[in-house]
């Protein structure tokens, strides 16, 4: 009797044991799943910031060209995109440039005010924004 209560009582402890190495080792997992979510969805972020970046110097480039320069353009960039949204006139002289990008599910937004087109020509306010 007094081996099968011994026996009983490490294969208990065994299973305990194993239990808690069991939780552990999800535990670890699912944590490097979640980082590794927030780490793409940094990078995704990022890649959709500088395109929308890109898009804003393309259409600033543009604006130097031609003072009229209207924008409603796509603009390729590898194999990704960006596109530079119809560029407002409040003034004569002065434009307002949306731009904005999308990765993934991620989506980013410049917006760009400038008070002179003619040369040179002067960005008076910069943003990334959430909507515009």
């Amino acid at each position: 009797m007094i081996k099968h209560q011994q026996g009983m009582i490490a294969l208990l402890s065994v299973l305990v044991i194993g239990a808690v190495t069991l939780v552990l080792a999800v535990g670890v997992s699912l944590r490097s799943v979640g980082e590794t979510e927030i780490s793409l969805a940094e990078e995704f972020t990022n890649q959709a910031q500088a395109l929308a970046t890109a898009c804003a110097e393309k259409a600033l480039s543009s604006l130097r060209l031609d003072g009229t320069y209207a924008g409603g353009e796509e603009v390729n960039l590898g194999d990704e995109s960006c596109i530079i949204e119809v560029v407002e006139a409040p003034t004569e002289f002065s434009r307002v440039v949306k731009t904005r990008a999308t990765v993934g599910d991620y989506h980013q937004k410049v917006l760009i005010e400038v008070s002179e087109v003619r040369a040179p020509l002067q960005v008076t306010s910069w943003q990334e924004v959430a909507s515009y």
